[in-house]
Formats: C-alpha cells, structure tokens, sequence
C-alpha cells in the first residue's frame, strides 16, 4: 500500500466532499439552478422550493468546496446581499479500482451587466 502523505491525504478529502455534494439531490439542484444566471439565496429557495435555512447551509459548502462564487453584492434595502453563481456547468463521475474520478466541466457562461 503506498504511503499517504498530508497533501494526498487532503486532496482524498476533498474529492470527497465533492462527491458528496455532487450526490446530494439539494446541493445539485442548487448548483445547477444557478449556472446561467446569479442569483439570491431567497431566490434560489423560492424557485427551487428549497427551505432557506438548507440554501444558506449548502451555499456555505458548496463555495467552501469552489464549486460556486460570489458573483457580486448589491445593497437590497439597505442590507448587502449576495448573488451566487456556479464555477461549473456539468460535472461527470467515474469510479476506476475503486477510486472516484471527478471530471468538472468549467461554467464558461459570460455575465451580462
């Protein structure tokens, strides 16, 4: 068995937490209802029929995973409020000898102003 090092050991967790996302029915619908156009959390629950408690939790996640961004901040009565954006647009999954392969296809949609 070859020897993990702290960077391998790090990279395994991520890619896992990714295929987790990934496989979560909420965290998809999510990442994928914000490929074209930003959007606020309120937004995102409301069309999405999502409780917004679970949208913030997933948000939070998914763009601590890179897999969403910040895309700007707007002042909505007299609050900041975040429009988010995904990073990508398809993702696939391949298991090899047990290993998971993550392919994530950049999100290459222009914004318009």
């Amino acid at each position: 068995m070859p020897k993990v090092t702290p960077l391998g050991l790090r990279k395994y967790n991520i890619d896992q937490m990714i295929l987790k996302e990934l496989s979560d029915l909420e965290s998809r619908t999510i990442l994928f209802s914000i490929v074209n156009q930003s959007k606020l959390p309120s937004q995102i629950s409301f069309e999405n029929k999502i409780p917004s408690s679970t949208v913030y939790k997933k948000l939070s996640t998914l763009e601590s995973l890179g897999l969403i961004r910040v895309e700007k901040i707007e002042l909505i009565n007299r609050q900041k409020s975040k429009f988010y954006r995904s990073n990508i647009r398809e993702a696939e999954i391949c298991i090899k000898k047990f290993e998971p392969i993550i392919h994530l296809i950049q999100n290459n949609v222009i914004t318009k102003t």
